[in-house]
């Protein structure tokens, strides 16, 4: 997506209130191929370790398939990301 400033970015973040469990999580997805990567959390989810998993939408079945089948105790949501730099505009998912 274009805008003036340039362009816009859309991925998905996997949110956990433990980095053990985020590192774990993003483990399991390069097991499975998924194209996914450590992030920061934007501060707009306001809540979390600090870190999240981003990836992209050809990986949200398999997201959602690991997050039913493992017990991630400190899961904290999944939320749409679109925008660029620090005006991100997050929805949970």
């Amino acid at each position: 997506m274009n805008t003036k400033e340039g362009i816009m970015e859309e991925y998905f973040i996997a949110v956990f209130k433990s980095r053990t469990q985020t590192l774990k999580f993003y483990d399991k997805l390069k097991q499975k191929r998924a194209d996914a990567f450590i992030i920061n959390t934007p501060n707009q989810a306001n809540l979390g370790c600090g870190l999240s998993v981003k990836f992209f939408q050809e990986s949200l079945n398999c997201v959602k398939k690991l997050l039913i089948l493992e017990n991630y105790y400190s899961f904290a949501g999944l939320f749409y990301v679109l925008g660029k730099g620090h005006s991100l505009k997050l929805k949970p998912v």
